[in-house]
């Protein structure tokens, strides 16, 4: 099949590109969606003008160019044609993550990017729905209700989205399937904020990462290129829409075949055999999978005495892989592609690992038009295999955090040096041949899966509840997530704190956004006279970090 490799000033934009689509590849399918055992298919065609008639609706209710709209569904049809109806009505996609259960994130990401509407879902088991839905103010049977939130004063429209007809409102895909109005195709320029995309949010505050149309089909021509997304054949990715590494850029800018799930009422809990069956049905020849979904096949393949058929190539990356994890994955894949990436850099280096050659934690060879430096706590330059910090520049690093509230953005300045490096805080080592070695993160991050999650604010959260005197988390190993976390916990005298009104509080501040593991302690502690310090009163993080290890830590540790 080919593929839309072209960078040319006719197909400089995403709107350009999927008109071009649906002109010369109407009937390709550029979208699948598994529920269950049901398979909607989207052409090029369909796309291009349920998008449009989107868009055609955002320009009448008085969106205009530039306008950022926030969008909290899941991966779903409606996910697709809305964020593509933004791009073609000129306006800002951002990802509407929500984790925190009093939606400070969100709000706060609507107030920096002054944000004018949000896309939700009416589903009742929708976070984003239960967060949202007492500032609709004035309900309509319309998809454009009024929006009141006192902290946003410029979120003033909320856009309901729903799969059930309520009076005259019709689910949306099926209005637009069933009308004739027009396709809005507004001009936008390749320099245009296309979409921000979110960190993780593991550090209390997720961040936007602002990327223009440019950007975007930069990096997914060179994904195409590079063949990170076959060559041509369909491949499967569930990974969440709103990271630079889910977002379904390629089918979007390059024409490729996206399979994924419909996470619009599954809420992203596929089974192994979910995952197995729409791979094999529609001949992926990549898989890309989070770790939890990994495991997930490798224990259906242990209790069935292997698969059927082996997968072609999995596509892992997000955390520090080991020979051992490697060695388990070449028993359910062909290959074991691995990438170093971020939302904010895209990818950084790749390999495709062996079982004789694999060494742990190889990242590979940095990839085209990267640069990188590894350096010490002074800034100087590591030797070959010297622990260092990772800095990266390039074409496809972003240039800063997204914040129209401040400048100079404070944020911005601490990620970047005064020479303009991003500052990951990863560190690693280069060896002799330029293979990068990924070890983990700065020395108060605890990396859970593909989330880099700084503890501090969870901590400062757990200090809020009446009978925590201290809070700590600490990380223990794990072989699936790399770290799991314990939370160290001591109580106010005379408390009768529990294990299990610990882990209640901490379920009710995370919420579990569609897909995504939210970073809650797996262990706790509770501990009373135990409690270590140091000798200048502070909280002794290394002994309560051997206790929570010898305690709760992975024995089954890696073979040499």
């Amino acid at each position: 099949m080919s593929l839309l490799t072209s960078t040319s000033s006719e197909l400089d934009t995403i709107p350009k590109r999927l008109k071009y689509m649906s002109e010369t590849w109407p009937d390709r399918e550029l979208m699948v969606f598994y529920d269950g055992g049901n398979r909607q298919a989207y052409t090029a065609l369909e796309l291009y003008t349920l998008a449009g008639r989107f868009a055609n609706r955002l320009r009448q209710n008085g969106f205009k160019r530039h306008d950022v709209i926030a969008n909290t569904l899941p991966n779903s049809p409606e996910r697709a044609v809305t964020d593509l109806g933004i791009f073609m009505a000129g306006c800002v996609m951002m990802h509407g993550q929500v984790l925190l259960s009093d939606g400070t994130d969100l709000f706060r990401n609507t107030r920096v990017s002054r944000c004018k509407g949000v896309i939700v879902s009416d589903d009742v088991t929708s976070s984003a729905w239960k967060l949202l839905e007492p500032y609709i103010t004035e309900p309509s049977d319309t998809l454009f209700e009024k929006f009141t939130y006192h902290d946003a004063p410029c979120l003033t429209s909320a856009i309901v989205i729903s799969r059930q007809s309520r009076g005259d409102k019709k689910p949306l895909l099926e209005r637009f399937k069933q009308s004739e109005e027009d396709i809005c195709v507004e001009a936008v320029s390749p320099g245009d904020l296309a979409a921000m995309f979110c960190t993780s949010g593991s550090t209390g505050c997720s961040k936007l990462v602002p990327r223009s149309h440019e950007d975007i089909i930069r990096v997914y021509v060179k994904f195409a290129n590079d063949n990170f997304v076959g060559n041509g054949e369909p491949y499967t990715s569930i990974l969440i829409p709103g990271w630079f590494g889910g977002f379904p850029g390629s089918a979007y800018c390059c024409g490729t075949t996206r399979i994924l799930s419909d996470d619009y009422s599954l809420q992203g809990k596929l089974s192994a055999s979910d995952i197995l069956d729409m791979n094999l049905a529609e001949k992926c020849q990549i898989l890309k999978l989070q770790p939890v979904q990994v495991q997930a096949i490798e224990e259906f393949s242990r209790s069935n005495g292997g698969l059927t058929c082996k997968l072609k190539c999995l596509q892992v990356g997000g955390q520090q892989v080991t020979k051992r994890q490697v060695r388990s994955m070449l028993q359910i894949s062909e290959r074991v592609h691995i990438t170093y990436a971020s939302t904010e850099t895209s990818v950084i280096s790749s390999c495709m690992a062996e079982e004789e050659t694999c060494e742990d934690y190889k990242c590979g060879k940095l990839v085209k038009g990267v640069q990188l430096r590894i350096v010490d706590e002074e800034g100087r330059q590591c030797a070959p295999r010297e622990l260092g910090n990772i800095y990266v520049k390039g074409e496809d690093v972003f240039k800063g955090y997204y914040n129209r509230l401040e400048d100079p953005d404070t944020i911005k300045a601490k990620a970047f040096t005064r020479d303009n490096w991003f500052i990951t805080e990863d560190f690693g080592y280069l060896d002799e041949d330029e293979n990068l070695f990924v070890l983990g993160r700065n020395k108060d991050a605890i990396i859970y899966g593909s989330v880099v999650f700084q503890p501090v604010w969870l901590e400062n959260k757990l200090k809020e509840h009446p009978d925590v005197a201290e809070a700590i988390l600490v990380p223990v190993s794990d072989p699936l997530t790399y770290h799991n976390i314990c939370a160290c916990i001591l109580p106010r005298a005379e408390s009768n704190l529990t294990e299990d009104d610990i882990k209640a509080y901490c379920e009710s501040i995370v919420l579990p956004d569609l897909g995504y593991v939210p970073p809650n302690p797996g262990y706790y502690m509770i501990l009373k006279k135990s409690f270590p310090w140091t000798t200048n009163s502070k909280p002794d993080k290394q002994k309560l970090r051997k206790m929570a290890e010898d305690a709760f830590g992975y024995i089954g540790k890696d073979a040499v």
